[in-house]
């Protein structure tokens, strides 16, 4: 009598120390891989197989500590850290992608630069192996103009150390100001800013850009919120930047028809692209991918009737 699939399913068990080893012997590239595609969903299950075997452990703990959310809160006369920063050397080694979550609680433009507390969230920060984050997003609930006029001139100069690091590709400004992009080098490869505080804001005169070769840029998002768009796009290429859009690949944009002229001129100068998205209020306007550069000579004599 032959036994069904279902019978020799059921009676194969794999010893748990056998299951472990053939684990260990899997490429590292591979396991990796693999718990990084799972990871984007299951963080609890980078928790479990960290438990596995000393093979997971190590794989494991690099993608859950990848990536730190740094909370710091500003008060009336104070500075400090919502949670602390790991002190362990091993994982600070792992992080690799910052996310600096500014609160300016009820703080206002009248209110001084604070001094309590602002010389250990330096230190703290400072532990970070801040020449290695690959990733900067800078971020905040407001985009006052007077808040971020006070920014402790500390804070301000390590920002600038991390935008000036070789191994930075990503950089995010949410409701900050864009004037740590001219301290940004040519590893910068993906930029995204939504509604940019304050761009009058320059860059302080001890800090100013000493780096002069291009940011070949492969990724723009913009998305204006209450800011005129075409005043961001100004802002960006604006000489002193250094952005080059040449090169881009992939141009994501929300904003309102009166923005449309400003488009253009990067579309003009984006050769390379490949994926143009234009959201309008309440709709989506335009989705092209890979076939973008047969395309892309339709999308400018539609965008120029809606200027009129």
């Amino acid at each position: 009598m032959t036994q069904s699939a279902e019978d020799c399913c059921d009676t194969v068990e794999v010893p748990p120390a056998v299951m472990a080893a053939t684990m260990e012997q899997m490429p590292t590239d591979i396991v990796y891989n693999i718990l990084e595609c799972i990871a984007r969903e299951e963080r609890p299950f980078l928790r479990t197989t960290a438990l596995l075997s000393r093979h997971f452990r190590v794989l494991s703990q690099r993608l859950l500590f990848r990536k730190l959310r740094i909370p710091i809160r500003f008060t009336v006369n104070s500075i400090s850290l919502a949670k602390p920063i790991p002190t362990s050397e091993e994982i600070l080694g792992y992080i690799k992608e910052i996310t600096i979550d500014l609160e300016f609680g009820h703080r206002d433009e009248s209110s001084d630069t604070p001094d309590e507390g602002l010389d250990e969230v330096i230190n703290a920060l400072e532990t970070l192996k801040l020449d290695e984050i690959q990733s900067l997003t800078l971020k905040s609930e407001t985009s006052t103009t007077g808040v971020w006029n006070t920014l402790p001139k500390r804070l301000s100069e390590l920002l600038v150390r991390v935008c000036g690091n070789t191994a930075l590709h990503t950089v995010e400004f949410s409701s900050a100001p864009i004037h740590f992009i001219p301290h940004c080098r040519e590893s910068l490869k993906q930029l995204t800013v939504k509604d940019p505080a304050c761009l009058e804001l320059k860059v302080p005169d001890a800090t100013v850009r000493t780096v002069t070769s291009p940011i070949h840029l492969k990724s723009l998002t913009i998305e204006a919120g209450t800011v005129i768009p075409s005043q961001i796009i100004k802002e960006l290429t604006d000489p002193q930047n250094c952005i080059d859009v040449q090169q881009l690949e992939y141009l994501k944009v929300a904003t309102d028809p009166q923005a449309f002229p400003a488009i253009r001129g990067l579309l003009n100068y984006a050769q390379s692209l490949e994926t143009f998205e234009i959201y309008l209020p309440g709709m989506r306007f335009h989705s092209w991918e890979n076939d973008f550069s047969q395309r892309i000579s339709l999308l400018r004599p539609q965008i120029l009737p809606l200027t009129l």
